[in-house]
């Protein structure tokens, strides 16, 4: 299990985030409301709508089979629960 210092390590330089992850997807907001929106959620470890229609186009649709890192418990239960993606909790 990853702790914070070791994370912090491994994407201090942009080159050693390279070799850890890919950008496979992004998603724009259309504004900083919908930004704030899907912010706060986050924080309170709840799946939004946006999240929700974006982790299923990115992953489940795309059929990957990945087990996708999050650091806070409940929202990777959360994910877990609605859309059945494999979650690990840093």
């Amino acid at each position: 299990k990853a702790d914070a210092d070791t994370i912090y390590d491994s994407f201090k330089e942009a080159s050693d985030a390279a070799r850890q992850v890919d950008l496979t997807a992004f998603h724009r907001f259309k504004d900083t409301k919908a930004a704030m929106e899907a912010a706060t959620e986050l924080t309170e470890g709840t799946v939004g709508k946006s999240m929700k229609k974006f982790l299923k186009k990115s992953i489940v649709d795309a059929g990957l089979g990945d087990s996708l890192a999050v650091l806070d418990k409940t929202l990777g239960g959360n994910i877990n629960k609605k859309l059945g993606i494999e979650v690990s909790v840093l």
